[in-house]
This record gives structure tokens, C-alpha cells and sequence, in this order.
């Protein structure tokens, strides 16, 4: 849709008011607390009727783990000897009060014929830690609650029609829409179209190249919250893994509405046709945290409580986990990297021994520069193998790694106290020597590496 009119921005947008904007939209997308769900629920229907698609059944999941889970336990429950047994009794019992109590009472022999057998399999599968298995009562509870209500709502009817059991083995992304991206993807290619005829027609206005720039560090953000859900998906393998690329994670995948609402601030005229699907992103983004949006189910994710990132929006937090939901799902990182339980709550009982066991390379990285090399050195006993007047090289063979070789140089400087600063710094295997080691932290060959004066 061609603007009707341009109009160039007043003062009231200037650098100042886009950075503060921008600053402000990731907030929201990064915000914990309890959403509104009726809030979700009604823009998730409205995005399925803009895409000509019936109301679906919605599944509420407490954390990310359950929305990684559930759909698989659902469709095993679709597709279960014990669902053919008890499917007619459900239908049959059309009153609230009948049909609630019904369900809680066979949910048991449910859950243990149906929905048990498949969380086994799939936790054998996983590189889940152990501590997730403390949530899993949660997640039955969640399953029964939320499966009950999507029964009773009649909007799961066609479900076993669309799907078979071969399609439960390998999940239902080639087999289904995904609503939501689909329905994103449409609005996003309008607003950047929008876009680039208000651009063409006022290419003056210096804002254009700072709006560029925070569009930029948007995406930059969300590519980086995405790879770390993307590795929390990992970890648990196996279908759910195949699930994740199904969910739209609100902070991966929305950094550009910020830009869309901005543009709408500025042109509101121009931007006037898109106010209902902007007004749907919104109430999704600021209400749960992920969507799977699949033809006749949409599965919704609450917010965190706890969500924690550096000044560089990096996931981080040193006094306890940076992700956190209600039903006890939780994951630590310092400084980007997920680390153990053990590495942010009770660093002090790490030893030497502990980092050597670690089988993460980037999780042992950060553990040893935390820890401190003096300190690993000292206590793992790692001896010299050459010792020079650049300095001394220490060398350590590292389980199912390369070998750590550690360059110690000495600070000419003294400090104001009159002591003298060590400093580590770790260099490739194949170095041999001290001079070869300092020759290559300053891009130089050792055989043409002579300096005159230290510094």
C-alpha cells in the first residue's frame, strides 16, 4: 500500500528520542512477571484469523522446557492405545462438572499409559542435568490442566485426523503451518516496504542512518538470545530438539518490531493499516515469552521471573540463574556461557580437579579464567617447560582438548604499591617457547622478533 502523503518527522524525533525508544522496546521484550494470558490469548486468535485459519486449542507451558516438551506429549496422548479407550467417554460427557471430573479421575492411568512411557524416552535421549527432573511433577500437573481444557474446548477434535503416528516420530513441522511466522513474516515485509518509500521521499532526515544502526543492534540481539535458546534446545536432544525450530521465541524473533513502532510513532498515517497486527505482536511480546502456532493448536510459553543480561545484552548474572521460571526451570550463565548450578552459586568449593573434569570446552574456559591462572597453576602443579627473558611458558595436557600452554610475562610497570603484575596469556600448542609465545601476541615470527625495550 502506497503512503497517501509524506510528511517529514518533527522535532520531538531526535537522536535522543530513537535511542531512548529502542532502549525501551527491548525492555519489554526481555521483561519478566506475570502476563495478562487472556491478553495472549486473544492475539493469538486474532493472528489465526487473519491468516483464514479457525480458533485453535492454546497450551499454556510454565517454562521453556515445557514448551520444548509438551507438544510431543500431546500428540503421544492423540496417539495412544489408552486415548482410543477413553476418547468417547470425553465427548459424551458434555457438562463442565461431569466432564472435569471424568478427566481427573482416569488422568492417572492416562499419564502413566501414555504420557510417562514418552517422557522416558525422551529424557533418555537428552543431555538434560538431573536437577531437571525435580520440575517434571510440575509439568504433569501443567499437562493435565492445560491438555484437559483443550479437550473440553472441542478445538482438538480434528486432531487425530491430521496427524498419525508416524508423524508424532518425526514431529509436525513438515507436516503443518507455522501460523506465526508466516503471519510475521507478511507484516514485517510491509513495514520494511513502508519503509523504503518514506525513506526515498525523505532521504534528507538525519535520522535514517541512527535508525539503520538500532534496527542493526536489534537483530544483532535477538541472533544472540536466539543461538542461546538454540543451545538450551540441544541439551535436550532428540524430538524436542526437532521441536524448537517450530517456536518463535519473542526476543529472537521480534527485534524489528521496535523499528515498526517507531516508524509508526513518527507516520502514523502511513503506518495506519498495520495498527492491528503491530497491536497483536505487542500484546503476544509483552505477555508470554515463545509460541509454537501450529494448524488447530498453539502452544504458549509464560513469561520468566527472572532474566537477567549484561550492559552488553549478553546473558549473565553473578548471584544466581539468569533464566528463571515459575515451575523451577532454571539456567546459569557468566558472561554469554551457560554454566552449572555449582559455577554462580557456590564458586568457592570449584577446585582444579573440577575444571579439569568439565567436559564443555567454553564452560572449562571461563571456569579457569574465573578461577585464575596463577592460582590453577599453583594448585594443579603445572610445571615450566621454558623460561626465558620474555618470560615463562607453562604447559598442561587437557582431557578432550588441545593442550592449555600458558605465557607468563611479568609488567614492567611497577604498581603503586611497588609490586610487580603477572599476566597469562594462554597461546597456541605448537609454541615452544617463551620468545615464540610473546612473538605471536604481537603478530611477529619469532626469528624476527627482537625488541630493543621492554614496555
Amino acid at each position: 500500500m502506497e503512503p497517501r502523503s509524506v510528511e517529514n518527522p518533527d522535532a520531538r524525533f531526535d537522536a535522543k528520542a530513537i535511542d531512548l525508544h529502542y532502549q525501551d522496546f527491548l525492555e519489554t521484550l526481555t521483561a519478566t512477571g506475570s502476563g495478562d494470558n487472556s491478553v495472549a490469548e486473544a492475539a493469538v486468535e486474532r493472528m489465526y484469523e487473519s491468516a483464514g485459519l479457525e480458533r485453535p486449542a492454546i497450551i499454556w507451558c510454565r517454562s521453556f522446557y515445557q514448551l520444548l516438551t509438551m507438544p510431543s506429549l500431546l500428540i503421544g496422548l492423540l496417539h495412544s492405545d489408552i486415548w482410543e479407550l477413553i476418547a468417547g467417554d470425553l465427548t459424551s460427557r458434555a457438562a463442565k462438572k461431569s466432564w472435569n471430573r471424568y478427566w481427573n479421575r482416569i488422568w492417572p492411568d492416562i499419564w502413566v499409559n501414555g504420557g510417562q512411557p514418552l517422557l522416558k524416552g525422551m529424557n533418555t535421549t537428552s543431555a538434560l542435568p538431573r536437577s531437571y527432573s525435580a520440575i517434571e511433577p510440575e509439568m504433569i500437573s501443567q499437562a493435565r490442566n492445560q491438555f484437559g481444557k483443550a479437550l473440553h474446548s472441542g478445538r482438538l477434535d480434528n486432531m487425530q485426523h491430521k496427524l498419525n503416528r508416524e508423524m508424532y516420530r518425526r514431529f509436525w513441522a513438515p507436516h503443518t503451518k507455522e501460523i506465526a511466522k508466516d503471519v510475521w513474516v507478511r507484516l514485517k515485509n510491509d513495514i520494511y516496504t513502508q519503509l523504503e518509500y518514506l525513506n526515498s521521499h525523505n532521504a534528507d532526515w538525519f535520522g535514517w542512518d541512527l535508525i539503520g544502526e538500532r534496527d542493526r543492534d536489534a537483530d544483532d540481539f535477538g541472533e544472540g538470545i536466539a543461538q542461546l535458546f538454540d543451545f538450551l534446545a540441544d541439551r535436550l536432544g532428540g524430538e524436542p530438539r526437532a521441536q524448537a525450530g517450530v517456536i518463535l521465541d519473542l526476543p529472537a524473533g521480534l527485534p524489528w518490531l521496535g523499528t515498526a513502532t517507531l516508524l509508526r510513532k513518527i507516520w502514523p498515517d502511513q503506518f495506519k493499516h498495520c495498527d492491528d497486527d503491530i497491536n497483536m505482536w505487542l500484546d503476544l511480546a509483552e505477555n508470554c515469552s515463545a509460541l509454537m502456532s501450529l494448524e488447530g493448536v498453539a502452544f504458549l510459553c509464560e513469561k520468566p521471573f527472572s532474566f537477567h543480561l549484561n550492559a552488553d545484552r549478553i546473558a549473565h548474572y553473578d548471584t544466581g540463574p539468569f533464566l528463571a521460571y515459575c515451575d523451577g526451570f532454571a539456567e546459569y550463565a557468566w558472561h554469554g556461557v551457560l554454566v552449572p548450578k555449582i559455577f554462580i552459586e557456590d564458586f568457592d568449593s570449584i577446585t582444579w580437579q573440577r575444571i579439569e573434569e568439565t567436559d564443555n570446552i567454553e564452560v572449562r574456559r571461563v571456569m579457569l579464567e574465573r578461577f585464575g591462572m596463577s592460582r590453577y597453576i599453583e594448585e594443579a602443579g603445572v610445571e615450566p617447560v621454558h623460561e626465558d627473558q620474555f618470560g615463562t611458558l607453562f604447559r598442561r595436557e587437557m582431557p578432550n582438548d588441545e593442550p592449555l600452554v600458558l605465557l607468563k610475562v611479568l609488567n614492567s610497570t611497577p604498581e603503586p604499591d611497588g609490586s610487580i603484575k603477572e599476566y597469562f596469556l594462554r597461546v597456541p600448542p605448537n609454541i615452544q617457547t617463551a620468545r615464540e609465545a610473546v612473538a605471536w601476541t604481537f603478530g611477529f615470527d619469532p626469528e624476527t622478533y627482537d625488541p630493543l625495550v621492554q614496555t
